[in-house]
């Protein structure tokens, strides 16, 4: 959206100009620039049946949920522009348990403040080269830009040579949005951003309707040595009444079991697990934790008219598979291949990295009860994982999609022998199955809704104890405007 100036009616009710002459000044100042963002409402419930694997632990947790985003942008001078991105978030609004809504339901509310600060520089009529300078989203596939994962710092993109794309990226501070929710913080000792290096590169080639292949490097200081992610995928329309496509995706990660850490304070709960009564950051992070991880994920599709059919399957090779930095990246796409089963504390099957530092730190009795499962050094654990889903979009020109998808999957822990502070997290197995109807209404180019029901069965069974099934159901409901 294009705003070609800002009225003096405007100017004196937002208490930025005084006079005429002042208003004039700014209706002169601001043309160019650009505004888009979007608002999003959603309404979601999850229910429990043995919650955790818990026999008769039942819980209902209902929320309204709220974000809007304003990104405004200037006209190049010089071929340099600015950039800032205003963002409100609450998640976690009026809650459907207990007497009194928590969360500040209908009261004054959560996260609002700037998302990104960026100034770019694209020389574009010398080089095909852009940088960017500031607070920006991590769009990478092992982050997740829409859930506003970002650093701060500088990223350099060329494209001169046709086809490819290089980047390269150095970051001072970096932040996963959704590792500790919104407005909440790590066990509330308010770590909002790691506060240590991350640096990327990356190269990136594509044949349009054809192939795409990409290799990402990175290295996230204190917390991973070395991530990798490559991707190569054939996706090829024909004539648009058939396409057909199939992937490859491989991530590694190795994570840095070394004394120093990069969140001092969870480095000295990982102290007290040792029993060693040292000082802050004297044991790392990731100590007494088997370090390699990594995921394959092969997946294909076609598409007939309407219709789509996707199938995928994923599986570790390596110890553990915390490939990702947060817990959804590349590797999940919710629509085709679940929407609950990779965030749930019985599945323990988060993919992410963020994750698994909060399962890390606690108590020994209670670490790995969150969302990943904590590797004990000599340990393993074992993701298998098949997805499919059927749907078809904008049937009959209406606007209209649905999907059904199924996940059947496991993940299996084998404590190994050596002694160490996770022993206590014993042998187990963890069999999923998902089933989800999901619904989408395009109502037009700038509002669309979608709605789904998921259903979650797990099945725990732990070394020594009978098996117990969770049963998780979520029901969402979302209305989308974008601008």
């Amino acid at each position: 959206m294009k705003i070609a100036k800002l009225s003096l009616a405007c100017a004196v009710a937002l208490g930025i100009g005084s006079n005429f002459a002042q208003a004039e000044i700014l209706e002169e100042a601001i043309k160019g620039v650009t505004v888009d963002g979007m608002l999003r409402y959603r309404f979601q419930s999850d229910n429990y049946q043995d919650m955790g694997g818990q026999s008769g632990i039942d819980n209902t947790n209902t929320t309204n949920q709220y974000r809007a985003l304003a990104n405004i942008s200037t006209a190049p001078i010089k071929n340099v522009s600015a950039g800032v991105g205003i963002l409100y978030i609450n998640e976690g609004a009026t809650t459907g348990t207990g007497t009194l809504g928590g969360g500040l339901g209908a009261g004054e509310d959560g996260d609002f403040g700037v998302n990104t600060f960026t100034l770019t520089y694209a020389p574009h009529n010398v080089t095909n080269t852009t940088v960017i300078l500031g607070k920006q989203l991590l769009g990478t596939p092992v982050t997740d830009a829409s859930d506003y994962d970002r650093a701060v710092g500088a990223l350099v993109l060329n494209q001169d040579i046709k086809g490819l794309t290089l980047a390269g990226g150095a970051f001072g501070s970096w932040s996963l949005s959704n590792m500790a929710g919104y407005g909440g913080s790590i066990l509330g000792t308010g770590f909002d951003s790691v506060n240590k290096g991350l640096f990327a590169l990356a190269a990136i080639y594509g044949i349009p309707n054809l192939i795409t292949a990409q290799v990402w490097w990175f290295n996230a200081q204190d917390i991973s040595d070395t991530t990798l992610f490559a991707n190569i995928a054939y996706d090829q329309n024909f004539g648009g009444a058939f396409g057909a496509r199939v992937g490859v995706t491989y991530g590694l990660t190795k994570l840095n079991d070394g004394d120093k850490t990069a969140l001092t304070q969870v480095g000295a709960y990982n102290t007290l697990l040792a029993g060693a009564g040292l000082p802050y950051g004297s044991v790392g992070l990731f100590s007494n934790q088997e370090t390699d991880n990594d995921l394959l994920k092969i997946n294909a599709g076609v598409t007939v008219g309407p219709a789509v059919l996707d199938v995928n399957y994923m599986m570790n090779t390596k110890p553990g598979y915390s490939v990702m930095f947060d817990d959804m990246g590349a590797m999940i796409d919710p629509v085709t291949m679940g929407q609950i089963w990779w965030q749930d504390a019985s599945t323990r099957t988060s993919l992410g990295v963020g994750r698994r530092i909060i399962s890390g730190t606690g108590n020994a009795l209670s670490a790995g009860t969150g969302f990943a499962m904590p590797v004990a050094s000599g340990a393993e654990d074992s993701l298998s994982v098949i997805t499919a889903s059927i749907g078809a979009k904008n049937i009959l020109n209406t606007g209209l999609g649905i999907h059904l998808t199924y996940v059947t999957g496991s993940s299996e822990y084998k404590k190994g022998n050596t002694a160490n502070v996770y022993n206590n997290l014993v042998s187990s197995k963890r069999e999923f199955q998902e089933i989800t109807p999901l619904l989408n209404y395009a109502f037009s180019e700038k509002l669309s809704f979608q709605t789904f029901y998921a259903m979650l069965s797990t099945d725990i069974t732990n070394e020594g104890a009978s098996k117990i099934t969770e049963k998780r159901n979520r029901y969402r409901f979302q209305a989308l405007y974008k601008f």
